[in-house]
């Protein structure tokens, strides 16, 4: 059934007057207000509202469907997402939609071993990025769905002890077991790795890369050309870091809006080339690309000052003064507290060397991109 398209603030005008079953963008209702409840499962609100002593009288959007309801409320469909605005104000309130209904970077590593299992791929590339929004690159003509970043968005996180948090950053995409583990049970026995990241981080490289021959390279086109020269075989899994926007973001002062576009377009170019350099070889091959967490650029956003005591800008892992926890939201990883400062808060002065920032929860922050690309 076709049903009509409405723009964003119009379902939330319907929503005041009554229940709206929808088919949305997945972002929709991350911008709904405070007030509005999401339904996901049809029969059980259909129970509900036959029981007489139920109270309902939020805000309603129904994203599942059913005979009896179809002709009790209207029907519409919301095809393009809520505005950076929307999202900021109202996410923290729907992370439980975001959790269950949207891609999380915890939930990526299952998501490719069954899509690659179900798809039976020669070759299966996953392109990590180091700092990447999904409003970057929503534009692009492959497809590109947003992927909630469950907690703390950064690239990795220590303990106390100085060991690796699995639940956080690249370690968190990766997951236990790893990428490449899940898709060893399924015969793809051969690895070729890739990273940027230089001896300092070794220690983190080696933990992502276990069991895959590490090269590090300076640049993706010294990936393209070794790529260009191997004699790709079936069944082989290739995992490449490259820099994306976070290098940008700390440790450059000042920073033009035409630098970031740029870095952007280079990424597209990079993944372009990639793509040919597999079309070359004549296998069913898939590449994956996602990121670890977003940039919200400082020259773009108005931030407000608060005093969370020992903070990072965008988080900390004290807890605020009661006064102020209505500012943050509490994330627990390995039974390590984080408190993620809502946007516009900062709890910390930006380093001035820093063009941007992250490890809060924002729609810049905490949405980041997961794309498919089949190359035949």
């Amino acid at each position: 059934m076709n049903l009509p398209a409405v723009e964003f603030s119009q379902l939330d005008d319907m929503l005041d007057r009554t229940p709206v079953i929808a088919d949305v963008h997945s972002l929709v209702p991350l911008g709904l207000s405070p007030r509005t409840s999401i339904v996901s499962n049809a029969d059980h609100f259909q129970i509900q509202l036959d029981n007489r002593n139920s109270q309902i009288d939020n805000r309603i959007l129904i994203l599942d469907n059913n005979k009896y309801l179809e002709g009790r409320f209207p029907s519409v469909s919301v095809p393009s997402p809520p505005s950076s605005r929307e999202i900021n104000q109202n996410m923290r309130y729907h992370l439980e939609y975001a959790r269950t209904k949207i891609l999380t970077n915890r939930r990526i590593a299952p998501y490719i071993e069954r899509d690659v299992v179900q798809s039976s791929y020669d070759v299966v590339v996953f392109l990590l990025i180091d700092g990447l929004s999904y409003e970057d690159i929503a534009h692009w003509k492959y497809h590109v769905q947003p992927c909630f970043v469950d907690g703390v968005s950064v690239t990795f996180q220590l303990n106390e002890q100085n060991n690796l948090l699995r639940t956080v950053g690249f370690a968190a995409i990766l997951n236990q077991p790893s990428v490449f583990a899940r898709l060893y049970r399924h015969n793809y026995h051969r690895s070729i790795g890739f990273t940027y990241w230089q001896s300092d981080q070794n220690r983190i490289s080696k933990y992502l890369f276990e069991g895959i021959p590490l090269t590090k390279v300076e640049n993706f086109q010294a990936v393209h050309g070794i790529l260009d020269n191997t004699q790709i075989q079936p069944n082989t899994y290739i995992q490449i870091m490259r820099e994306g926007l976070d290098g940008m973001a700390h440790g450059k002062r000042e920073l033009h809006p035409a630098e970031v576009s740029g870095a952007i377009v280079a990424i597209e170019k990079d993944v372009e080339q990639l793509k040919l350099v597999l079309q070359k070889n004549g296998l069913k091959s898939v590449i994956y690309i996602t990121a670890d967490h977003g940039i919200l650029w400082k020259t773009h956003h108005d931030f407000f000052a608060i005093d969370v005591g020992k903070s990072k800008p965008r988080y900390s892992t004290t807890r605020p003064e009661e006064k102020l926890i209505d500012y943050v939201v509490r994330f627990e990883h390995e039974n390590i507290p984080y408190y993620l400062l809502t946007y516009p808060y900062i709890g910390a002065k930006i380093r001035s060397n820093d063009s941007g920032l992250h490890g809060g929860l924002s729609y810049q922050e905490s949405i980041v991109p997961f794309v498919k690309i089949e190359v035949n």
